[in-house]
């Protein structure tokens, strides 16, 4: 007879962790005399732009903005965004006169698929979004060609995958403008800019926004600067969960494609549906009460959004059969971070209640 699991310490059982999550080592701020101009250099020699590429906003919602009035709203007013995670991109798109398509996303990585961004171009079409969630890249080669041969701009959000790359080409450079907003739990916690190639815009935007608080610059440029030795840390942590996930068969771990350069925002695993008996609202219970934080990865799908439908009365690019893996992702995947003063062990601890809670959820 098969060893009995052991019980959950949701129902009684030990938890697979007692000790609480590590807190991250503060950083000291930054102590430059203007960081805002600081971060813009430093942001721009680590893309091998000129500093006047990359203009700082003071909030996440004007470098949406910022980004998103790189092209003009005309005639063709439409934009799509991926179904999941830009919930901020498709509300900044909508203040300034976009229609919001939404793009059916990849079921690996839950980024922009090619075929949700060739299902919801149409003549009106002038700018995607694009995300590289959780720090991993989208496919760019194929979205860039698509984009590229239907006169569509590409707008990049970095945000939490600054440092990864595509194809040696790095997060930031293969759009025909980017944003970073740096949010908690990210290497980089605060900030947010647009990154523009043409100097042209580049001097527009810059004359148009309005710049941080210098103070609230000071951390994140600091963090900016330690950027490759936190990455370093990262995948060195991403790494021992991937090993540690392997033969679990309810469970599947963070993708990594062979021309794909993580930065590891967090660490994302998928809950296999048609096997997993457990929902994802009692998952996350469960691992929590075994002393492992996590949230769920996603948010609610743009194509429910009564509002965006409305915009788009009877248009078959947002029929229900349109998107099955952005209906389904919200419910599999789950989120863990790698923000704090991790080891190997703290990995192998997340690795053992996935496996607790596997053994009761097939």
């Amino acid at each position: 007879m098969p060893d009995e699991p052991a019980p959950l310490a949701i129902d009684g059982g030990a938890p697979a962790r007692s000790a609480s999550w590590p807190p991250v080592t503060p950083v000291e701020p930054a102590s430059d005399a203007d960081p805002v101009a600081a971060f813009e250099a430093v942001l721009a020699e680590r893309l091998e732009l000129p500093a006047a590429s990359v203009v700082m906003c003071a909030d996440p919602a004007a470098a949406y903005r910022a980004a998103l009035s790189v092209v003009p709203v005309g005639e063709r007013n439409e934009v799509i965004v991926p179904s999941l995670l830009e919930r901020e991109a498709a509300d900044a798109a909508r203040t300034v006169g976009w229609t919001v398509v939404p793009g059916e996303v990849d079921a690996d990585t839950a980024a922009l698929s090619v075929r949700g961004i060739a299902r919801a171009m149409g003549d009106r079409t002038a700018l995607a979004v694009v995300r590289h969630p959780f720090g991993h890249p989208a496919v760019m080669s194929e979205l860039t060609r698509l984009a590229g041969e239907r006169g569509v701009a590409l707008v990049e959000d970095i945000s939490g995958a600054l440092g990864s790359s595509f194809r040696g080409a790095p997060a930031g450079r293969m759009g025909a403008v980017a944003l970073f907003t740096g949010r908690e739990g990210d290497p980089i916690t605060g900030g947010a800019c647009v990154i523009v190639q043409d100097p042209a815009i580049a001097a527009r935007l810059r004359a148009e926004v309005t710049p941080p608080a210098t103070d609230d610059v000071r951390l994140p440029l600091a963090q900016l600067r330690n950027l490759d030795a936190a990455l370093e840390h990262r995948r060195h942590l991403a790494w021992e969960l991937t090993f540690r996930l392997r033969g679990m068969r309810g469970v599947t771990p963070l993708p990594h494609g062979r021309w794909i350069r993580h930065a590891y925002a967090r660490y994302v695993v998928r809950l296999r549906g048609l096997m997993w008996k457990r929902s994802l609202e009692d998952t996350l219970a469960a691992l929590r009460a075994e002393g492992i934080p996590c949230e769920p990865a996603c948010d609610t799908p743009l194509h429910l959004d009564a509002d965006i439908l409305g915009a788009l009365p009877g248009d078959v690019r947002v029929g229900e059969d349109v998107f099955p893996i952005a209906a389904r992702l919200p419910g599999e995947l789950i989120a863990l971070p790698l923000a704090g003063d991790l080891t190997s062990k703290d990995m192998d601890q997340v690795a053992d209640a996935l496996r607790k809670i596997e053994a009761r959820s097939l």
